[in-house]
């Protein structure tokens, strides 16, 4: 029976029983369940990690692949694990309908044993394992109750799924929920609730009704215990029948009306409890539907992480925390990735409204060289599991969407099969066959067992954000039309975000029961070693900072889609598995990180404008497009909107003096109906009244609503770019002249070259995607500046890296300062990624002697940027200026180290080895940002490379010489070594190709020495392995 029917619980059976690890399978040939135990407590509900049994954790303190893979169990143990207790049975007047054994929680397998006699095997992960233990039972008698645990993978499922997987919850040995003897069913053996909302009723099903029942009572109460409902006397028979009940008044259940109501079912003497709610799910062509109203799926994942015990919590109270959190930040929808929550997390979000998305426990796929159908056991248990999730939760209204795993790939039409078979017998709930494509070559198409599909793209058009980075954040124009137009149901982005935060080490003490954070503590370590613990808070808000702009942006662009579907974010909290992918806003407890600045704005009713760019001179005018994503409860009738411009810059708290800007006015906007994405009006504003570089916050709101909506933009003056005087000495690297210059008391300005300096890292806006490891990657995790700095003066900039620092960003590289140590604090710090920590900035000062010293290593000449001239114009103004006084001290001795090339360093110089590619128009057929686009295969710079938008075959690059000129030879140098085919095709016309060469190797760097021939295209095509992007460091022609 569901949880939520009553049930007589008749001997609580947690507490101490006695134990037997069998890690070398003696117990079944020995017949341990004969044998009595010696004494030795071991407490359930319970693990062998938190009874401290099996291997003691031993782990490594230093960083490395191994260290940051997850959190590790104190004490680990995989094999069979034997439990035993001696019970008084309760007496016969309680066993009138049987006894059953109710075990919640199990990895993976249990086997029970009443003094001696086998009982049966149960194997659900999902599920809990219930025993009949009727013809074993004696009344009144003590007898012996024997468990057998085995948590090895007794079905060939593998260990990436959620559900059983040491990434996560761990995997554990034990019984983690309730421990009961039941009273057995009665004559009716289970209910199940058919809501009818379109018609006002509810449909019964009575499950396996005894041969003695002959008439039933079913009544309906509210969360008064009114009757709101009732049917009395109705026939049944033996096996299961149907009874039609009406509800003449009701209400229905959904995220802003979570009402309730109590089914009960009288037979033959004996009730049967059952809480629903009156909830029908549909699709209407691309339109998710709850009880005819239009539904947008706005979500986030979870992964069992429950760090304090390593398993799922059976408490209601758990799970209303996590909702409550998962409200808070205006979401609706929890995706269970690849796993079932116990009975009491659909207890709490059928009281809190949270729709929830339940996967089979398998996430077998490409990847992992293990996919549906690839062991024999799959095709009974699949199928099994998902049925019996289907019945032990399918009453609850929150249990929205079963889908049977995570990027499944393999026999799809299996999976399709078993969906089709639910569906028929069971429609109360939307389907999918999998969460995202596991087969990465062929993307998978819709199926009929598919009501919605959940992907990273559909038909290779992008539906998140990752696949169109710079149009995200550099305007609020993106959305998903194209996929949405050339699909036939709803589309659904497949883990949103993925955006890396610098792991929090003063989260450490908070582990104190079964799960250690060794990932935690060698990132601490190599912090305490390297003389930076100091900023460790100060990288978790910078990088936390930028992550919840980018998850803004990115769920916004979904909302701009009008017949979306929803996303399911990955992940509003940490997912501390994989490699260490703290990607959340939260913790890993569902807590706080102090990234508290940015709304993510994700609720159910908002106010969308559409700007074709985020960043305007002075003199501009803004023009915006107003839409109204109404996802609540009701229709918005046409009425008044109001929207406000108001500076809000970061300087004026240091007295900068930025002037203050508000402006206001209204829109006369039209109805907004439910269920969908309307175009209510527009408006415009003048930039005139700006009369400095300013960071402003547009703002939009129903005043009668209460909803509102806000975006940040810069305005800059307009004004020509500005030079260093005369007296100020200017140079690339630590060279004489700057040293002279310093020596006699002098300013200098070093606008360093990434081939002319010791350490240098390519500049990079966006951060770390998951995990530096799992996606192997020196890549930071933004940055953080003294926005209070007189060299910042002019410039608005805020602590944290956000769009105004993206230009500079992107057209810079950063310096690694170690030789400088952790105390030294540079104008710019970047935030490093756990793995690759190094103290780097792309702008420092410092005294050096008598004299003093600014480096930069952003490209103060790319003018074209509105941010990079106003960056350049504020710091020149400061070299310039009488306030120009760093300080902290370096010696030159350091800085010569630090700022040229290490001894024996080959410096490239294009001069005397001519590249005829070097700095020449390249294109491609996709990049995956401007950061990493073509033009930065030939720029000359070793820091910075193309990659293509994906990973998917057939991507090609081209470079334009400009002219034709003889070549005879080609160098490709890819970001790593990599076993890719290339095919090379020259052309003199840019239409007519040649192959030139065509080959496979494993080898980063690649030269194709071709007989000498006129060219002026050069063409490189990447046929590879589909999990290889393609991509180049550089590119050379001679």
């Amino acid at each position: 029976m569901t949880t939520r029917q009553s049930h007589n619980v008749l001997l609580d059976l947690s507490g101490p029983w006695d134990y037997r690890l069998d890690p070398d399978d003696r117990g079944m040939p020995e017949i341990w369940s004969a044998q009595s135990f010696d004494a030795a407590p071991f407490e359930l509900p319970g693990t062998t990690t938190t009874n401290h049994v099996g291997h003691r954790l031993e782990a490594d303190t230093e960083l490395n692949e191994d260290t940051t893979r997850c959190l590790r169990q104190r004490y680990d143990y995989l094999g069979a694990l034997w439990v035993q207790r001696r019970i008084v049975m309760p007496p016969a007047e309680a066993l009138a309908d049987g006894v059953e054994l109710y075990l919640e929680r199990v990895i993976f397998e249990s086997a029970v044993w009443i003094d001696g006699h086998y009982v049966g095997r149960r194997d659900s992960l999902s599920a809990a394992h219930v025993y009949d233990l009727t013809p074993f039972v004696e009344p009144g008698r003590e007898q012996t109750l024997t468990i057998r645990i085995d948590n090895r993978d007794v079905e060939h499922i593998y260990d990436k799924a959620s559900a059983y997987t040491d990434e996560t919850q761990t995997l554990w040995n034990g019984i983690v929920g309730a421990i009961e003897l039941r009273a057995g069913a009665g004559p009716v053996r289970d209910v199940q609730v058919f809501p009818r909302p379109s018609d006002g009723s509810v449909h019964v099903l009575l499950r396996g009704v005894a041969q003695s029942a002959t008439t039933a009572d079913v009544l309906v109460r509210d969360a008064a215990g009114e009757t709101v409902a009732e049917s009395h006397g109705v026939a049944v028979h033996a096996g299961d029948n149907g009874i039609d009940v009406v509800l003449p008044h009701f209400e229905t259940w959904d995220e802003f009306h979570p009402t309730l109501y109590t089914l009960s079912v009288i037979v033959d003497g004996r009730e049967t409890d059952v809480t629903f709610g009156m909830r029908e799910l549909s699709v209407d062509g691309r339109t998710l539907r709850i009880n005819g109203n239009g539904m947008f799926l706005r979500g986030t994942l979870d992964c069992c992480v429950f760090p304090k015990t390593g398993f799922p919590p059976c408490d209601v109270a758990s799970y209303e925390h996590i909702y409550r959190r998962v409200k808070e930040a205006g979401l609706n929808h929890v995706r269970y990735h690849s796993w079932c929550p116990p009975e009491a997390a659909f207890e709490a979000a059928d009281r809190l409204g949270v729709y929830l998305s339940v996967e089979g426990p398998f996430w077998m796929d490409d990847w992992f060289k293990g996919d549906v159908g690839s062991h024999i056991d799959h095709y009974d248990y699949i199928e099994a599991e998902l049925n019996r999730i289907v019945d032990a939760y399918g009453n609850h209204p929150s249990l929205c969407m079963l889908v049977a795993g995570n990027e499944l790939s393999g026999d799809y039409t299996y999976l399709e099969d078993v969906l089709t078979r639910i569906r028929k017998r069971d429609p109360r709930f939307l389907t999918t066959l999998t969460s995202n494509s596991g087969c990465i070559v062929t993307r998978r198409q819709p199926t009929a067992a598919d009501d919605y599909f959940v992907d990273v793209q559909y038909d290779e058009t992008g539906i998140r954000g990752q696949a169109f980075l710079d149009e995200m954040v550099e305007q609020t124009t993106l959305t998903y039309d194209e996929a949405v137009g050339k699909a036939s149901l709803p589309l659904v982005a497949h883990e949103l975000g993925q955006y890396a935060v610098f792991p929090d080490v003063s989260e450490i003490p908070e582990y104190d029961g079964a799960l250690a954070p060794v990932n935690l503590e060698v990132i601490k370590n190599d912090l305490e070693r390297k003389g930076l613990i100091g900023y460790a808070k100060d990288y978790v808000l910078a990088s936390g900072h930028l992550a919840a702009v980018l998850y803004r942006d990115d769920i916004e662009s979904t909302m701009r889609t009008r017949g979306f579907g929803g996303f399911q974010m990955l992940d509003l909290h940490d997912f501390p598995g994989q490699s260490t992918a703290t990607v959340g806003l939260l913790n890993a407890f569902w807590e706080p990180k102090g990234i508290d600045d940015i709304d993510l704005h994700c609720d159910a009713v908002k106010p969308l404008v559409i700007l074709d760019k985020r960043q305007f001179v002075a003199g501009e005018t803004l023009t915006a497009t107003l839409k109204v994503f109404n996802y609540g409860a009701d229709d918005i009738e046409a009425g008044r909107w109001t929207w406000s411009l108001d500076a809000v810059d970061a300087r004026s708290d240091a007295g900068v003096g930025v002037p203050a800007v508000h402006l206001e006015g209204e829109v006369d906007a039209a109805a907004a109906p439910q269920g969908d994405l309307t175009e209510v009006g527009a408006f415009s504003v003048p930039l005139d009244c700006f009369t400095s570089n300013t960071k402003a916050r547009l703002a939009v709101r129903h005043p009668g609503l209460g909803v509102e909506n806000s975006w940040d933009i810069w305005v800059y003056a307009p004004e020509p770019a500005r030079d260093f005087a005369d007296d100020v000495t200017v140079s690339d690297r630590f060279d004489d002249r700057v040293r002279q210059t310093l020596e006699r008391g002098g300013k200098a300005v070093i606008l360093a070259d990434p081939n002319k300096v010791a350490k240098a890292r390519k500049g990079e806006f966006f951060p770390v995607f998951w995990s530096p490891v799992w996606f192997k990657s020196v890549d930071p995790c933004g940055m953080f500046c003294d926005e209070r700095h007189p060299a910042l003066r002019s410039f608005p900039a805020s602590r944290y890296s956000e769009l105004v620092w993206k230009d500079p960003i992107e057209r810079s590289f950063s310096i690694v300062i170690d030789a400088l140590g952790g105390a030294f604090k540079p104008i710019t710090q970047i935030v490093p990624n756990f793995y690759t920590i190094e103290h780097a900035t792309n702008l420092f000062e410092c005294a050096v002697g008598d004299g003093r010293l600014l480096v930069c290593s952003i490209n103060l000449d790319a003018t074209d940027s509105p941010s990079v001239l106003a960056l350049r114009n504020s710091i020149v103004d400061y070299v310039n200026g009488d306030g120009f006084a760093p300080a902290q001290s370096v010696d030159a001795a350091t800085l010569t180290a630090l700022l040229n090339p290490p001894a024996g360093a080959v410096v490239p110089d294009h001069d005397e080895k001519p590249n005829l590619a070097l700095r020449k128009p390249a294109s491609t057929d996709g990049s995956k940002s401007k950061s990493r686009g073509p033009e930065h295969a030939v720029d000359g710079s070793p820091l910075t490379f193309w990659e293509s938008i994906n990973s998917l075959p057939g991507h090609w690059w081209r470079v334009d010489l400009q002219q034709e000129a003889t070549v005879s030879r080609i160098e490709i140098d890819l970001q790593e070594p990599q076993d890719t085919e290339l095919t090379i095709d020259g052309s003199v016309d840019g239409s007519s190709w040649t192959t030139l060469a065509q080959r496979r190797e494993q080898a980063k760097n690649r030269v194709y020495d071709i007989e000498p021939q006129p060219l002026r295209y050069i063409r490189v095509t990447y046929v590879q392995p589909s999990t290889i992007g393609a991509g180049m460091t550089d590119f050379r022609v001679s």
